[in-house]
């Protein structure tokens, strides 16, 4: 539920909506953002989800997140085991790819994203 985009920002909310905006325009994630400048991520996080729900920051609004599942055979898909690992990309255009693979294909995964 969205809240008022109108109602004024509290100091607190202008200096996480600010670290925010330079970490966009620095074009770094948010994570690299707050280990350079020693924030608190989980606070980074929690204020762009308060703030975006404010109507202060817009979203794309698409599930960053997809949970990817390998089709073993006609029609039957086997859920991830904890053989399988998860691989997050990101590419140089900020699209970040998050899949889980077998431990033998990231070999093949890498040399396919280094040729991207």
């Amino acid at each position: 539920m969205r809240t008022n985009p109108n109602k004024p920002l509290t100091t607190k909310q202008h200096y996480w909506l600010n670290h925010i905006h330079a970490a966009d325009k620095a074009g770094i994630s948010l994570s690299e953002y707050a280990k350079k400048h020693k924030l608190k991520l989980k606070s980074l996080y929690n204020y762009r989800w308060k703030l975006s729900q404010q109507g202060k920051i817009k979203t794309s609004g698409k599930q960053s997140f997809v949970r990817v599942i390998k089709k073993k055979s006609a029609g039957v898909y086997e859920p991830i085991t904890p053989k399988t690992k998860s691989v997050r990309v990101i590419l140089a255009n900020k699209i970040q790819v998050e899949i889980s693979l077998e431990s033998n294909e990231l070999t093949t995964l890498l040399a396919q994203v280094g040729a991207l």
